[in-house]
């Protein structure tokens, strides 16, 4: 088989827009989208998807929560081999911690809440941060009292943009060994 690809199609138009509150948080990711993206350059859908999972992401990362894309085209026209980027994203605003809760099995060998909080790397007040929550269940886990935790973000929850979190933890085993 032999199979002929045609001509490559050219962006000809590329439309970055980013909105709301958070609209100037992200100047170095737009750069980066330019950079994927130029007029005048052949069409890679990889660049595309590439350049439009930048936002989401960073976005999330800086707690915009509720963050998206109002409006993500590749306008192409086969007729002349031209396609347009159209990436419109509305941040929404900026989210907080709120209050945390570290829930405990009771098996009888619950720890003292105070002494659990001192490894806890969440500040009520600060920027929603993920990787702030998963510092948390490292942080936790490192402690050797629990076979598992789980960090959960209550969005549904929040109040004035500040979110709670609930960190859920499983006991570990009364006794426990290890061979080696």
């Amino acid at each position: 088989y032999t199979i002929d690809p045609g001509p490559q199609m050219k962006l000809t138009a590329v439309d970055i827009q980013i909105d709301g509150e958070g609209a100037n948080d992200f100047e170095r990711q737009q750069r980066r989208m330019h950079r994927w993206l130029q007029e005048g350059e052949p069409l890679l859908h990889s660049q595309y998807d590439e350049a439009k999972s930048m936002l989401p992401t960073a976005a999330y990362a800086k707690g915009y929560l509720d963050a998206h894309y109002v409006l993500s085209e590749l306008r192409v026209k086969p007729s002349d081999n031209t396609a347009a980027a159209v990436l419109h994203f509305e941040t929404g605003p900026q989210y907080r911690f709120g209050d945390f809760t570290i829930a405990q099995v009771d098996n009888g060998r619950q720890l003292d809440d105070k002494f659990l909080r001192r490894y806890v790397p969440i500040k009520p007040g600060d920027v929603y941060d993920p990787l702030v929550i998963l510092n948390t269940q490292f942080a936790l886990g490192d402690l050797g009292y629990w076979q598992g935790g789980e960090s959960v973000t209550q969005r549904d929850a929040a109040v004035d943009r500040k979110v709670p979190i609930l960190i859920n933890t499983t006991p570990r085993h009364s006794q426990h060994y290890d061979f080696g």
